[in-house]
């Protein structure tokens, strides 16, 4: 690796730092729900192959379907909250009937608290889930970095 102009090494950080656990983006992880105390949900990453392989499909799809060279908003934030239902969203815990009795989460279950009108505010906040943890996945890697760097006193000049 090249020297700066003083002859030291140019400041870095590890390549490693920012690697993904690629087996938790698949499998999906645990979030916390805001404002609903004690529901969770299990949500894979927007970065997994097979959830951007399906999303070019569907746009494809829809574009066909409503014979439009461009997707209008509205039909982008459709074929966003059906990856959720079908690809993102992996399980859930904590939400129960109006009985008290848990609801078993499935995909067609999933599909239809993404999809259907009634369930609008449920799947507003799941889509939120989705998004922030998208924004935050490269935050939470130049955080651990940052922190790792300035405690280990090892070159992070250069990928590990």
């Amino acid at each position: 690796m090249s020297s700066g102009m003083n002859g030291t090494k140019p400041a870095g950080k590890r390549m490693s730092l920012f690697a993904i656990d690629v087996e938790e983006e698949e499998a999906g992880r645990w979030e916390d729900l805001p404002g609903a105390e004690g529901v969770r949900m299990k949500l894979r990453s927007l970065h997994c192959d097979d959830v951007q392989d399906w999303i070019a499909d569907e746009t494809v799809r829809v574009q066909k379907q409503l014979d439009l060279t461009e997707l209008t908003g509205r039909a982008q934030a459709g074929i966003f909250r059906k990856a959720v239902g079908e690809k993102l969203l992996s399980g859930w815990e904590g939400l129960n009937a109006d009985n008290g009795t848990p609801v078993i989460f499935t995909r067609q279950l999933a599909l239809e608290v993404m999809m259907e009108r009634k369930w609008r505010r449920l799947a507003d906040a799941i889509a939120g889930l989705v998004v922030k943890r998208s924004n935050t996945l490269l935050e939470e890697r130049t955080t651990v970095g940052e922190a790792s760097a300035s405690t280990s006193g090892t070159d992070s000049s250069s990928p590990s």
